[in-house]
């Protein structure tokens, strides 16, 4: 038996043996036997036949790692201008300012008195 056959299900010949009460031979019946396809096994061949479409984990590929996140589905045309913004944002160089409302560092310290 080949190992896809358990994945696809397959049918063998057999035969059945009687032995009627007072017969002097026995009488034989042969018959088809089909052993259905096994689950796992059809996932183990689909996986081996075409990795690219049936494998676990899927390699997703992205050129510069930004991600635009939406609550609803977009258009291209929407998703290129929301990823034109996350390109844009990141491409300004943003300084960070010293707040008026937060100390400078130095007056954080306690005072010895």
């Amino acid at each position: 038996m080949i190992r896809s056959q358990r994945g696809l299900g397959y049918s063998y010949d057999a035969v059945k043996i009687f032995m009627p009460a007072g017969a002097k031979a026995p009488i034989y019946a042969p018959y088809t036997e089909h052993v259905p396809p096994d689950p796992a096994s059809a996932m183990f061949w689909l996986k081996n036949r075409d990795s690219e479409h049936w494998r676990d984990v899927q390699q997703l590929e992205h050129s510069m790692g930004k991600y635009v996140i939406s609550d609803k589905p977009m258009t291209e045309e929407q998703w290129i201008k929301e990823r034109a913004v996350v390109i844009d944002a990141e491409a300004t160089d943003v300084t960070p300012e010293v707040s008026p409302a937060l100390p400078s560092p130095g007056e954080n310290k306690p005072k010895k008195g």
